[in-house]
């Protein structure tokens, strides 16, 4: 019998295709392979176990992410399909910079504070109430320790308007304190008169062209349900037995969210207040522009301080004024803006 040895250490092969391994090479076998086997096996099982808890852990940080940030999505869907913008009252309290007017704003301050009998600095803090419905907004103004508006305005795309009768009755009250005889010569207006704030321009030679361009700083707004939940889930979150809430707080701002569910109507409610508006505004540009805000620091940088309260669905059920004044009244009032320009005529 011919043996022939193979290439590898460990075969005989006797004729063709017959293959004898000696009893020494199958020993030496029995104490190489299997280790080198066992630390493969090992080490892909390791691997495994590895990428098992990899998973695992993955699977419950997308859990628990899901559960956390769900309120929020939850919440962002309810504002998407509900919430109105064109339709909402507002309480806003405003102090401005007085450095920041420029001298006309400035002249039309002076001029209303001589007007009415205001200290000078209660022109510059306001409390302004009313709603905005569809592209109409209606305020009343408070200057500081008013208890009742000085003006009420209506703005829109179309006319903009002022209570005449109401700024005319407390200037007649200024008017009184200093000569009673103006009693029979100013009479009251009891019944509510506008006029549009052009006539205002051109009675006083003021401009009021920042109150005729004034918008509403959410009109035409649209947010998609990305947009407020990235917006959400930056806010803590709480359930209340109105539904739940949601709050932002940082050094100069402060914000929270109320959102109440009932069996007819879905209610939001937002208070926001701000130190600096556009300081903050600047520090917070981009997160604001990811959040899908484009606001501009023009209005907010003659802002010191502003605060907010509104309401949704208690904008509706106000129409644009139709009693204008008569020429007779803009007459009576260009004479009493002639007694405040030369207080000795008018005295003797």
């Amino acid at each position: 019998m011919r043996v022939q040895y193979s290439k590898s250490p460990f075969d005989l092969s006797i004729g063709k295709g017959v293959n004898i391994i000696s009893s020494n090479k199958i020993a030496e076998s029995k104490h190489v392979v299997p280790k080198a086997l066992v630390r493969k096996v090992i080490r892909m099982k390791k691997r495994s176990f590895f990428k098992g808890v990899v998973l695992v852990l993955a699977a419950a940080v997308i859990a628990g992410g899901a559960l956390y940030f769900y309120p929020a999505w939850r919440a962002a869907k309810k504002l998407e399909e509900n919430l109105d913008f064109g339709d909402f009252s507002y309480r806003l309290e405003v102090e401005l910079k007085k450095e920041e007017l420029d001298s006309g704003q400035q002249r039309v301050l002076g001029i209303l504070a001589e007007l009415t009998g205001f200290e000078e600095g209660a022109m510059y803090c306001y409390t302004i109430t009313g709603s905005v419905w569809d592209d109409t907004i209606h305020a009343l103004i408070y200057p500081k320790g008013a208890s009742e508006p000085l003006f009420e305005l209506y703005l829109s795309e179309e006319l903009d308007v002022i209570n005449e009768a109401m700024l005319y009755n407390v200037v007649r009250r200024n008017l009184l304190k200093e000569n009673a005889l103006l009693n029979f010569i100013v009479p009251v207006q009891e019944k509510d008169m506008y006029m549009s704030l052009e006539q205002v321009e051109k009675l006083f030679h003021i401009d009021l062209t920042s109150a005729k361009t004034f918008t509403s700083p959410v009109a035409n707004t649209r947010f998609t349900v990305m947009q407020y939940f990235w917006g959400l889930a930056t806010m803590a979150h709480e359930e209340n037995e109105k539904g739940e809430s949601f709050r932002a707080v940082t050094d100069r701002a402060q914000m929270d969210l109320e959102l109440a569910e009932g069996e007819e109507e879905f209610v939001v409610e937002v208070t926001f207040s701000v130190e600096d508006p556009a300081e903050v505004l600047v520090e917070n540009e981009q997160l604001l522009k990811g959040l899908g805000f484009d606001l501009s620091d023009e209005r907010m940088r003659i802002l010191k301080r502003l605060s907010v309260y509104a309401v949704s669905g208690e904008g509706r059920g106000f129409q644009m004024p139709t009693e204008f004044v008569s020429q007779d009244v803009i007459d009576i009032i260009s004479g009493i803006r002639g007694l405040l320009s030369n207080p000795a005529k008018g005295s003797s």
